[in-house]
């Protein structure tokens, strides 16, 4: 689990270019990217799943593709209550409930700033874009105030210039990232798998064995 800047005695750096970025933490960049790439796969194979339970895959491919990731889940679910049995249907929550838990860590590498730590080797610092905008503001508003305090300089507060919230800075290690892609990846293999066992003429599908096989792996 990432941990809060707050419990490191470390400075930070934010806003820097990407290229800086990689140069200073090559590991933990690589392994984010693998966490977005791995996430793509994912994508696709839930698109794949979708597919599957229609008699018209390009239209169907066409409606998921043009919904929200929140809607995507919705009309999976109820796609597949009209095509699964019941027991099938509670493999597909299993899977839907571990990509709705992975998310978090991926949207945040999609979404949030990165950056990075001089002390904390092999990692990645992502920062919260509301805390940065509250950030931003409070600076701007504390110049202000200093603008129209018209004491002499040495004698306006600046000791309480805002300072960014470190509680809502990540540190994610390359092996916490590392082992994020590896969970997307088996979630990614489970939605594929399911996808194959909806497909019922699929050769691998003879006597339920890659419908067994894939409980196994979820150990249901």
């Amino acid at each position: 689990m990432p941990k809060p800047l707050s419990e490191f005695e470390a400075n930070y750096s934010f806003g820097s270019l990407p290229g800086d970025i990689v140069e200073k933490r090559p590991e933990a960049c690589l392994q984010a990217a693998g966490v977005l790439a791995a996430w793509a796969t994912l994508d696709s194979n839930f698109l794949s799943l979708f597919v599957s339970l229609f008699d018209e895959p390009k239209a169907a491919a066409a409606v998921f593709v043009g919904l929200s990731s929140h809607a995507q889940q919705k009309a999976l679910k109820a796609a597949a209550e009209t095509k699964m049995s019941e027991r099938e249907f509670s493999v597909l929550l299993a899977i839907l409930k571990s990509q709705r838990e992975l998310s978090y860590t991926r949207n945040k590498l999609a979404h949030w700033p990165w950056g990075y730590s001089g002390q904390i080797e092999d990692s990645l610092l992502l920062v919260d874009p509301t805390m940065l905008a509250e950030y931003d503001v409070a600076g701007v508003l504390f110049r202000d105030n200093l603008r129209n305090d018209k004491r002499p300089p040495w004698e306006k507060e600046w000791k309480d210039s805002p300072e960014p919230d470190r509680s809502r800075m990540l540190v994610y290690t390359s092996e916490e990232l590392k082992e994020v892609r590896f969970n997307i990846e088996e979630t990614s293999g489970n939605a594929g798998l399911l996808a194959r066992v909806m497909d019922r003429g699929h050769l691998a599908n003879r006597n339920n064995e890659l419908f067994e096989y894939l409980c196994s792996r979820l150990g249901m």
